[in-house]
């Protein structure tokens, strides 16, 4: 039936063939054998109908698969991780310039400082999302 059809296509297909049927009354197992048989592996379609039970349970959008409420939390992580890292690399600079006592070598760990930046400004921009 739908062997044709990409796999998005297919995914899609098959959430919003599991939430009509599943709204109109079918059980779970029915609506599992009827994705087997249009070609959905048995787990895939395990998979899809426990993830439309769950959002008739406590969501209303039944149009597809579940989506990302959003990437906030990435951001955040993104953002601290990049923050630790960039000081980490400021900390070293800092120490081994007041180590170098009157002109002697240091490091500027710029690696660090750069990557931390990039890295907080890209959870920053994930957190806008």
């Amino acid at each position: 039936m739908h062997q044709g059809a990409g796999n998005n296509q297919l995914v899609e297909w098959a959430y919003s063939y599991a939430a009509q049927q599943m709204a109109q009354g079918f059980t779970m197992q029915q609506v599992q054998q009827e994705l087997v048989t249009a070609g959905l592996p048995p787990k895939a379609a395990v998979a899809v109908v426990n993830s439309v039970r769950n959002q008739q349970t406590g969501q209303t959008n039944l149009s597809g698969p579940p989506r990302k409420q959003g990437h906030s939390s990435s951001g955040v992580n993104d953002m601290v991780v990049g923050a630790i890292i960039a000081l980490i690399g400021i900390v070293i600079t800092g120490v081994t310039f007041a180590l170098a006592e009157g002109g002697g070598t240091f490091v500027v760990a710029y690696g660090a400082i750069i990557f931390g930046g990039i890295q907080f400004f890209k959870g920053l921009i994930n957190l806008g999302k």
